[in-house]
C-alpha cells in the first residue's frame, strides 16, 4: 500500500472510531509514526484529508459490494448479504463521525452530498436490472424513478442525511418496515416467496 492510501485508510479508522473532532493532524501524525509535514505535503489541509478518506472509503466499499453482487446466487440474496454487510460496518461506525461531519465540517459534506463518485447510482440501477433478469423484480416500471427513490430512502433511513423523526426507531425495524416493503412493492410474485423465505430465515443482528 502507498504512503498516501495508507495515510487515508488509517484517519478514516480514527475518524469512525472516535469521531471527527476528536482526531487532530498531530493524532494522526502519531499514529502513523509521521511527520504532519508529510501529510500538509499531500493534503492541504484537515478539511481536503477527510474529503479524501471518504472518498476513498467509498471507493472501496463499492468494489465489495460489486464482489458482493456479482458472487451472490440471486438480488434478493444480494439485499440480506449487503444488509448483513452494512450492519456490522454500522456497529463500528461512532455517531459523532456524522455529527462532526455535519457540524464541524460543512463544506466537505455539502461536496460530498454532491459528489457523483460516491453518489453512484449505476451499481444500484445494474441491481435493478439484475433482479428482472432474474424475474424477481417487475419489468412494469420505470426503474430510473425506482433507482432515484431507492437512494433516497437509504440516505433517509440509514445514511448521512438520516431523518430525526427515523432516530426513535432501530436500524432493524427500519430495514424491516420500509426497506423491505419497498423491495417488495416491486418484486414479481416470485420475488415476494423469496423475499418472505430470506426474511424468515436470516438473523440480522442490527
Amino acid at each position: 500500500m502507498d504512503k498516501r492510501n495508507y495515510i487515508l485508510e488509517t484517519s478514516m479508522k480514527l475518524f469512525m472510531k472516535y469521531g471527527i473532532r476528536a482526531i487532530t493532524m498531530d493524532r494522526i501524525s502519531d499514529e502513523l509514526g509521521i511527520s504532519k509535514r508529510t501529510i500538509y505535503e499531500l493534503f492541504r489541509d484537515k478539511d481536503d484529508l477527510i474529503y479524501q478518506a471518504i472518498r476513498h472509503f467509498a471507493s472501496e466499499k463499492k468494489k465489495e459490494t460489486e464482489h458482493l453482487v456479482q458472487n451472490s446466487e440471486n438480488v434478493i440474496h444480494t439485499i440480506f448479504q449487503l444488509a448483513t454487510h452494512q450492519a456490522t460496518q454500522m456497529r463500528e461506525v461512532n455517531p459523532q463521525f456524522t455529527h462532526d461531519l455535519k457540524k464541524y465540517h460543512t463544506r466537505v459534506f455539502r461536496i460530498i452530498s454532491e459528489d457523483k463518485d460516491i453518489r453512484d447510482y449505476s451499481l444500484t440501477r445494474k441491481f435493478l436490472d439484475n433482479g428482472m433478469k432474474q424475474g424477481l423484480f417487475r419489468t412494469d416500471l420505470d426503474m430510473d424513478i425506482v433507482n432515484q427513490f431507492l437512494h433516497l430512502l437509504i440516505d433517509k433511513a440509514f445514511g448521512h442525511e438520516t431523518d430525526p423523526a427515523l432516530e426513535q426507531y432501530s436500524h432493524r425495524e427500519i430495514f424491516n418496515n420500509i426497506f423491505l416493503t419497498y423491495i417488495r412493492g416491486i418484486s414479481t410474485e416470485k420475488g415476494i416467496q423469496l423475499l418472505d423465505e430470506c426474511r424468515s430465515s436470516v438473523i440480522l443482528e442490527f
